[in-house]
């Protein structure tokens, strides 16, 4: 699950990155789909809309991006129930080591 930091309205990722700062997240939340093509490398051919594309944090199902759907880190912690990989026995992981 994606906190929210209300005192600072910030969203932080699994990882515990700040997604206030992730431009994929601003151009969501913003309807900013010139923006999300160029930053997603999606040709003006294809159809995209936030609902396709966007990013809505890691623990909203709305995020349908490829990015979003082929993170090791969100799948991982979803996986183990749970909403930081600070949380996990195994922090920091091999993966998280590497990369």
């Amino acid at each position: 699950m994606m906190l929210k930091n209300n005192m600072e309205n910030k969203y932080i990722s699994f990882c515990g990155y700040d997604c206030s700062l992730c431009p994929v997240f601003i151009a969501t939340k913003e309807n900013d789909l010139d923006s999300l093509r160029k930053i997603l490398f999606i040709s003006n051919v294809l159809e995209i809309s936030t609902d396709t594309h966007g990013c809505y944090g890691c623990s909203d199902d709305r995020s349908k991006n490829f990015m979003c759907l082929n993170c090791y880190i969100k799948s991982c912690a979803k996986d183990k129930k749970l909403n930081s990989c600070g949380k996990c026995s195994d922090f920091p992981c091999q993966y998280l080591k590497n990369n």
